[in-house]
């Protein structure tokens, strides 16, 4: 196997580990090379930055999705996730208000 050939193999480890959620560097080390090389890359390789950005969103995404998928089971999850997401409409002095509102409407 050519140099550019075992390059592109090992780029392509680096962003399946990172698809699985590791870090930049643990992926680096277990496709065998080091976090420096792994740097150098990606600074000289516009599209191999692109495909590690584009791994670590494919990762996040998954995680968005298992949480909201728990979220129809788990309410404290949909909670959390609202609270994070947008922390100024959800947070605790607006909760007691909605939670007011909740309470007033089950009365009727």
């Amino acid at each position: 196997m050519d140099t550019d050939s075992k390059r592109e193999e090992i780029k392509t480890k680096i962003c399946d580990y990172l698809k699985q959620g590791m870090f930049k560097g643990d992926a680096s080390r277990m496709s065998g090379i080091s976090e420096d090389t792994y740097l150098r890359w990606y600074k000289e390789d516009t599209d191999f930055a692109d495909r590690v950005e584009a791994s670590i969103l494919e990762y996040k995404q998954s995680l968005i999705k298992n949480l909201t998928q728990a979220s129809i089971t788990n309410p404290r999850i949909a909670l959390e996730i609202l609270r994070t997401r947008w922390a100024k409409e959800w947070e605790p002095s607006n909760l007691r208000e909605a939670e007011r509102a909740v309470r007033l409407s089950t009365w009727v």
